[in-house]
């Protein structure tokens, strides 16, 4: 027990220095992974708006409901925004799409990946269309959700999404191409 206690208060400072040294360094990685996070965010937000200058910002709305239809409030809430002029949504300026199922989904895996399928030809669509910025009205079982927030994490535009709550719908997220954090 004496040749521990010998050792450790011979090697008191350079422990201590040790552990010192550590914890610093790992301070200093997580701030600089933090420092270099922020920088590419800023980057690929840059990026994105020098292509919305050159190229226009082209955007459009797309509205995905199983079991009941949120059309006609997606188009209220679009209307109150500013963003459609006229009642139908064809004769404006921002195009608006829509997937709807009518019956709910079963177990099936087969209905989940017909609709999942509907949405990756829509995206892949907008994609060749040019579209830069999605605003995105759902109403789908979470799950579904999940896999389609997957597939606009791989789309080349930044998606606005936008949720339903005391009547009325407000932005409450942003998916975007390599974007990790809100």
């Amino acid at each position: 027990m004496d040749g521990v206690l010998d050792f450790f208060s011979r090697n008191l400072v350079a422990i201590s220095t040790a552990a010192l040294s550590g914890i610093a360094s790992f301070i200093a990685t997580k701030f600089a992974d933090a420092v270099y996070q922020r920088w590419y965010k800023r980057r690929l937000v840059r990026r994105m708006l020098l292509h919305e200058k050159k190229h226009g910002k082209r955007q459009a709305v797309l509205i995905l409901s199983i079991g009941s239809d949120i059309k006609e409030t997606v188009l209220q809430d679009l209307r109150a925004r500013g963003w459609l002029e006229a009642k139908e949504p064809e004769e404006t300026d921002i195009p608006v799409f829509t997937i709807h199922q009518p019956e709910a989904l079963t177990s099936e895996t087969g209905q989940w990946h017909a609709y999942l399928d509907k949405v990756k030809t829509q995206v892949n669509e907008l994609r060749e269309a040019g579209i830069n910025r999605l605003h995105l009205y759902a109403r789908l079982p979470v799950a579904l959700a999940v896999m389609v927030g997957t597939t606009l994490s791989n789309a080349p535009f930044m998606t606005h999404v936008y949720h339903h709550q005391n009547g009325r719908y407000e932005a409450v997220g942003l998916i975007a191409f390599e974007t990790t954090r809100l």
